[in-house]
């Protein structure tokens, strides 16, 4: 069975509230032009692969919790 929409929005909403700051390209030097990356997200973790001055790193993502 799958999960409920329920559990999936809860989900969603916990990705959704992960903030992350990257590099403007205006701000990339003439000798490094590019700022792009690729983002991954998965179930326990959100993974950026950074190119040019955007960082590449691996945000972990908490597990979901129990409602009252």
């Amino acid at each position: 069975m799958t999960r409920s929409a329920a559990n999936q929005g809860i989900d969603l909403l916990r990705v959704l509230s992960t903030k992350v700051t990257v590099p403007s390209p205006l701000n990339a030097p003439v000798e490094k032009p590019t700022a792009h990356g690729v983002v991954e997200v998965w179930a326990d973790r959100i993974v950026i692969h950074g190119s040019g001055i955007v960082p590449s790193r691996e945000l972990p993502l908490s597990p979901p919790r129990a409602s009252l």
